[in-house]
This record gives structure tokens, C-alpha cells and sequence, in this order.
């Protein structure tokens, strides 16, 4: 209940870690709108006495549900970083569906930035 600063030099698992328990956050949340589905159209609720959304609401006292699994953005400034953690990744019992997007140098369209030759002035 309290927020920490942690510090650990390079390769100790870092990112890895994070994205480990944000997958984990997102599957037990997958797993509480499955139950939430169950219990709608079972017609009742399964847990009566727990709040199945911490959401807040959107209607007076109605609670509001979110029915889409949030998407996770992992973003590193170069591409042997994104690779050293899609192939650490693999290692874990975790499978997300992995989009790799590439530079800026290589997705801008506008013509007059493309002809400078400096990264810095693109």
C-alpha cells in the first residue's frame, strides 16, 4: 500500500519482471469478466457480497463493467532491446500476441523530413 523506487543495474530483469506481473494483472482480468459474463447470463451474481468492478460508476449507483481485455504497450527506443525481451518473454509461461512496430525513421510519410539526413532534424 505504499510506492517504492527500485534500483538494479542492466540485464538483472527489470523489464521483464513488469511485464510478467502486467500479463498477470491482465489474465486474472480476463478471468473476471469471463465470471461476469457466467453470471449475467446465468441471471445471478456469484459473488454476492464482493464488488465484481473496481471501475467505479458511470450511472448514478449502476456499476459499469468493461467488456474489452486492455492492451499492453511495451515501447523501448531501439530494436535489439525489443528483441532481447520478445525472446526473454518466451521463456515465461506467458504467449501474448506481440505486434512489433517499427521507427519513426522508417513510418514517417511526410517527404520533407524524410530528405534530411540528420536523425536529429527528422
Amino acid at each position: 500500500k505504499v510506492n517504492g523506487v527500485l534500483e538494479s543495474p542492466t540485464g538483472t530483469g527489470k523489464t521483464l519482471c513488469l511485464l510478467c506481473a502486467t500479463l498477470a494483472w491482465r489474465e486474472n482480468f480476463k478471468d473476471t469478466m469471463s465470471t461476469c459474463m457466467m453470471a449475467e447470463r446465468l441471471g445471478q451474481e456469484m459473488f454476492p457480497n464482493t464488488p465484481m468492478s473496481s471501475w467505479g460508476t458511470a450511472d448514478g449507483d449502476k456499476p459499469s463493467y468493461y467488456t474489452d481485455v486492455p492492451k499492453i504497450i511495451y515501447a523501448t527506443r531501439t530494436h535489439s532491446q525489443l528483441t532481447q525481451v520478445i525472446n526473454e518473454l518466451k521463456n515465461t509461461s506467458y504467449s501474448p500476441k506481440v505486434c512489433v512496430m517499427g521507427s519513426r525513421e522508417q513510418l514517417c510519410i511526410n517527404q520533407d523530413v524524410m530528405c534530411q539526413k540528420s536523425n536529429h532534424v527528422k
